[in-house]
């Protein structure tokens, strides 16, 4: 179920108490994001990242493509967002690990991160996803859960879930 966006390098990541993945590119929308063929229409989609390093971004998308994806990350122990390629800065967290969320219901996006796991904040704009799609952007592709690692070092993904909303 899961594969790159783009040329798939297996030396990109190790699976060892975690999923250890190096960066690609200097921002989200060249990252060549690992991603999750979805099936549900409405969805929610966790991760904890840890052991961000130096110079390097870590987080979870919604991808379509190089132009249209909407998601977070945290880089430096500040957590942003980015949507269609422009980026906000969103929070800070202390510490070596950092919880986001990402729910997808009725074609709106919202972006959530944590610093223990349990209290989140939520982003106060709701992104409209229903767009992003063939019709609009070709290239028959779909928009697929993401983990995104960018920029000069790695990142470890532990606890990735991505679980239907469709019944809720």
């Amino acid at each position: 179920n899961w594969s790159f966006y783009g040329e798939c390098d297996t030396e990109r990541f190790k699976v060892d108490n975690g999923l250890k993945l190096n960066g690609y590119g200097a921002t989200m929308s060249d990252s060549r994001p690992l991603t999750v063929n979805g099936r549900f229409v409405d969805y929610e989609v966790c991760a904890d990242i840890e052991d961000i390093k130096s110079n390097t971004s870590a987080g979870l998308s919604l991808y379509y493509n190089e132009e249209v994806s909407v998601g977070i990350y945290a880089r430096e122990q500040k957590v942003y967002i980015s949507c269609l390629g422009q980026e906000e800065l969103f929070g800070e967290y202390t510490g070596n690990k950092v919880y986001f969320k990402i729910t997808k219901i009725n074609q709106t996006a919202k972006l959530f991160y944590s610093e223990n796991g349990t209290d989140y904040y939520q982003y106060d704009k709701d992104f409209d996803v229903g767009e992003f799609h063939h019709n609009n952007y070709k290239g028959f592709l779909s928009l697929r859960p993401s983990l995104v690692c960018f920029g000069e070092g790695s990142a470890v993904f532990k606890n990735f879930s991505y679980r239907s909303k469709d019944e809720e």
